[in-house]
């Protein structure tokens, strides 16, 4: 599928300001698709691991948090 034609010839900022939302969608994905094929099979997994350490690593803290906030407040109702 080809880029979306320009409303201008120039393709500096005029050019993405004249692309709707739908067109930028296009092409970015276009831009991802180009670099999962240019990454070997084992840098897009290293890329995915280090992605889901840091989306738990996110969740682990959050748990930490709210049990530490749970904790408090428990704390605080058996002082009333």
């Amino acid at each position: 599928m080809p880029y979306p034609k320009p409303k201008t010839t120039h393709r500096g900022r005029g050019y993405l300001a004249s692309l709707n939302s739908s067109d930028l969608a296009a092409i970015s994905a276009r831009g991802g698709a180009a670099r999962a094929q240019a990454l070997t099979a084992e840098q897009r997994s290293d890329i995915c691991r280090r992605a889901v350490e840091a989306r738990w690593s996110r969740t682990a803290e959050l748990r930490a948090m709210l049990a530490e906030i749970t904790s408090l407040e428990r704390e605080r109702r058996r002082q009333r």
